[in-house]
Formats: structure tokens, C-alpha cells, sequence
């Protein structure tokens, strides 16, 4: 004999009450699900940002290792390249000096480019402490390492602030757009000026020249890497991109107004500390 089970029969207030907890357990049971999604991405990004920090590790050694052994043998170009100039000024004539002087500048250039991948990818792994640095004396330190012309003048705004960072990255920042400015300046009577403006919560420093201008076209190319207006100097075209990558450290932006002909100005923001 079949014996049934009593069918219950619900109101209206218990159907709501059961519809609620089943919503609840729902929840529950997505919410327990999220987690673990949750938990298993966080393990995933964990493991892709160690993977990312050692490949930038062996990366920075890499490029370390390269830059030595690729300066040591151009040194030793350039030194006896120049040895043989020096021994031979007398005996052999202008025309066949030329492919020598060549060599030599050829050496330097790449020596610029060395220098210049490796400044550029070791930004941001500078240990030197971060302190209060006096831009009077910082800038005064930079233009005693900058070769100047005799037709070039330059004029740095009187009592130029303080701020709090790192010696060497704001050093990186006048030197590369102060040498900007004289290697695209006017042939005579060049003039390079340096300054700021206070702007409430940050300052905006300037560099502005007198020289040859940029194309509006370039305005935002000349910031990326390799990026050069003219493939006859000795430049390594990573100067600007520095810039704007210690500038972007801080969080500031950098940009320029110019007009060819006439000269160009670059601007950058650093806030006060």
C-alpha cells in the first residue's frame, strides 16, 4: 500500500518569507564563489607581478652587463684611433684624416646611445636618498658640466625653489632640456632661459631658447625613445624621453609651445613639497 506524504500548503506571508531566504542562500553561495574567484586572481597577479619584478631585475643587470662590455672595446676605438691622429697629424693630409675624425664621432655617438638606454632604464631603481634640493645650486651644478658655446648665453631666474626628491633625477631634467636648447640653437647669439612660475599647490619650471623650433607635428614624438629632428649630431635621441619619464615619477606633466624660427619652450610641473 502507497502511503503519501502530507502536502504542505503555504499563505502568501510563509511564500514570501521561503522566496527571501532562498534569495539569501543564493547569495550566499555567489558570494562564496566570488571570493574564491577573488582569492584566485589575487594568487595570479601575485605570481605575474614577482615573474615581472625578476624579468625587470635580470633586465636592468642585462642592460648593465651590455652597456660595460659594449664601452670597453669603444674606448679602446677611440683611444687608438686618436693615438694614430695624434702620431700622424704631420704626415698625412686633411682628406685622408676625415674618415678618422668620422670613426671617432661615430664612437661617441654610439657611446651617447650606451649611456642613454642605460640612464633611461635605471629611473626608477636610483638608491641615492631623496632630500631637499635647492635648484640654485642644483642648475649652477649642471651648467659646470654642460659645454657651453661662446655664442650662447644663458639666464636662470634669481631664487629658484626648494624641493623634495632626488638630486641626480632633477639634474636629469635641466641637463637634458638645457642641452637640448644649445644643440638646437641659433648658430650666433643663441640664448637659453631657465625659471618658473609659483602656481599655488606646484611650481612650473621653464626652458626656453631662441633656435631653429619645432615642427607642431612633432610635438609629441620628440618625448618618445630613439626619437631625434636631425640624424647628424651626436645626440642619442633618449634625452626627452628621460625627461618625461622622471617627470611622470613625480607626477607632473611636461610640454612645449614653439614656432619655427623663433624657438621653443618647454614646461614641466613638479609638485611642492
Amino acid at each position: 500500500m502507497i502511503r503519501l506524504k502530507k502536502i504542505n500548503k503555504y499563505d502568501d506571508n510563509e511564500k514570501d518569507i521561503l522566496f527571501v531566504y532562498a534569495n539569501m542562500l543564493v547569495n550566499v553561495i555567489q558570494r562564496k564563489e566570488s571570493e574564491e574567484r577573488i582569492k584566485e586572481q589575487e594568487k595570479k597577479k601575485e605570481e605575474l607581478l614577482k615573474n615581472l619584478s625578476l624579468q625587470n631585475e635580470e633586465l636592468s643587470e642585462y642592460a648593465h652587463v651590455v652597456s660595460h662590455d659594449l664601452k670597453a672595446p669603444l674606448i679602446n676605438i677611440h683611444t687608438l684611433v686618436s693615438w694614430f691622429i695624434d702620431d700622424n697629424a704631420d704626415a698625412i693630409d686633411e682628406d685622408t684624416m676625415q674618415p678618422l675624425h668620422q670613426a671617432l664621432f661615430n664612437v661617441e655617438k654610439m657611446n651617447f646611445l650606451i649611456k642613454g638606454i642605460l640612464d633611461y632604464s635605471t629611473i626608477d631603481k636610483i638608491e641615492s636618498e631623496d632630500k631637499q634640493v635647492d635648484f640654485n645650486v642644483l642648475i649652477e651644478e649642471v651648467l659646470e658640466t654642460i659645454l657651453v658655446p661662446g655664442h650662447v648665453e644663458i639666464k636662470v631666474q634669481k631664487n629658484m625653489p626648494s624641493l623634495f626628491g632626488n638630486t641626480w633625477r632633477f639634474k636629469q631634467v635641466f641637463q637634458n632640456l638645457i642641452q637640448n636648447s644649445i644643440n638646437y640653437g641659433k648658430d650666433e647669439q643663441g640664448r637659453v632661459e631657465v625659471g618658473y612660475t609659483d602656481k599655488g599647490d606646484h611650481y612650473e619650471f621653464f626652458v626656453k631658447d631662441n633656435g631653429i623650433g619645432i615642427k607642431a607635428a612633432y610635438f609629441e614624438r620628440i618625448f618618445k625613445i630613439f626619437t631625434k629632428l636631425e640624424s647628424t649630431g651626436s645626440s642619442s635621441g633618449i634625452g626627452l624621453s628621460i625627461v618625461k619619464r622622471i617627470i611622470k615619477h613625480y607626477n607632473g606633466s611636461i610640454w612645449l609651445e614653439s614656432e619655427e624660427g623663433v624657438g621653443t619652450t618647454f614646461y614641466f610641473t613638479l609638485l611642492k613639497t
